[in-house]
Formats: C-alpha cells, structure tokens, sequence
C-alpha cells in the first residue's frame, strides 16, 4: 500500500497542489474562476487515481489533507462546519446500482461524507444531517460533476440546509442545520483511510466557503450560476 498525505493551500489563497495538483481552499474573497475545479487535460496531468480492489478490499492509495489551525470557533483554515461547498469531478470504475459503499470524501470524526453508499445513493453527511440522491444509473467511465452545499445558519432554499447537485441537477435535503462540531483533524479523499475505497478517478477537488450560487439559490457574488459555469466547463 502507497500512502500520501496532500499539502494543502493556504487558506484564503487561490493555489494549486504541486504534489497533486488537485485541491484548493477558496473563500468569498479570492475571484471565482471556474476552471478552477475543472477536470485534468488527461488523467495523468492532474488527477489522482484513487481505486481500490473490485471487492472494495483494502485501499491502494491513502490521500489525506489536515484541517489547520483554528480561526475562529470550530472554523479551521482548511475546513469550516458552518458553510461551504465541496466540488469534484468523479469518474466511477463502478455501475451505480453495485450496492456497494464507495467514500469520496471522508472527515475522520464522521461529521463530513461524500460517498455512493450501499443502497446506490450519493450520500452527503455534514454533522449529523443528510441529503441522498440516486445514483443507480451511473454508469461505470462516465463523468459526473458534483457539488455538495451546507449553510449552518440560514436555509439554502428557504427550507433546507444542504444540497447535492449532479451535473447541475440539484436535490436540496436536511430541513434541520447541520451542527457546527470541531471537524477531524484529518480529512481522507478517497476512502477512510482504511476501507471502502472510491473505485473512482477524482479530479478538481475544490473547497469553497461560501455557498456557490446555482442561478436561484446560494450566496450571489455577482458570477450568476456558479454550478453550471463549473459543469460547463469541465464538460
């Protein structure tokens, strides 16, 4: 087993990996670009390939980035619990309907998930709230842009909390906020660290902390549909 650890940028910075070339931290002050979660020119130019045996057994590949110091609160330079958006391309080495348990993003003390889970559902967990959406026609080469929001204080909809969106297609859930506990201090791309591995090519992972704007919903900077710009550019 291979094992690595992501240097991650400075908060606040708009900045590249140079191991990895894949993840960065953003916030509303540093100028949304679009093609900043955008998917590698070819595999190997800027995407991780995180896989794990057919059987889901074991992990070949442990990929981590460490939530920093403390800013303010449980609000840490690499991770906030109260709002945000995680965006990242994934192109599965699995069919959607396998009924097996894939991790994508993964917070060592459980209060953040991004996963295909067991019942053919992408699942995002922010502490302690969900939101599902079918995935059982995946199709196993495809690509698919997805793009998890939480807002800790405020419904993004009016109603709900959090939001998956696939491909610009958006299912808001969670009518209750997520708390706002202390993140783990390390956070997996990938796997747990230990099981239930992605099966799955991962590019353009992007930390937002803002909600981005899908046309109708989110905090408007100004950019119009931040979801759509970025699917429409990585497609």
């Amino acid at each position: 087993m291979s094992r690595h650890k992501l240097r991650p940028a400075i908060a606040y910075e708009l900045r590249r990996d140079t191991q990895f070339n894949t993840l960065y931290f953003n916030d509303g002050r540093v100028t949304f670009t679009p093609s900043m979660a955008t998917r590698a020119g070819t595999v190997f130019a800027a995407a991780p390939i995180v896989q794990g045996k057919f059987d889901i057994t074991g992990v070949s590949d442990v990929l981590s980035f460490v939530r920093g110091d403390a800013v303010s609160g449980n609000w840490y330079d690499n991770t906030d619990p109260y709002q945000g958006t995680i965006i990242l391309w994934v192109t599965p080495e699995f069919e959607g309907d396998d009924g097996l348990d894939h991790l994508f993003v993964y917070d060592n003390s459980n209060r953040l998930q991004v996963r295909k889970n067991a019942a053919d559902q992408l699942q995002f967990l922010r502490d302690g709230q969900n939101v599902y959406a079918d995935v059982s026609a995946w199709d196993a080469g495809t690509t698919y842009c997805l793009a998890c929001r939480w807002d800790s204080k405020s419904p993004i909809d009016g109603t709900n909390y959090m939001c998956i969106s696939i491909d610009d297609v958006h299912t808001f859930g969670a009518v209750t906020a997520p708390a706002t506990n202390e993140p783990g201090n390390l956070h997996f791309i990938g796997s747990t660290g230990v099981s239930a591995p992605a099966n799955a090519e991962l590019e353009g992972l992007t930390i937002y902390r803002r909600v981005l704007h899908d046309g109708l919903y989110g905090c408007d900077v100004g950019n119009g549909d931040e979801i759509a710009l970025i699917y429409d550019g990585g497609v």
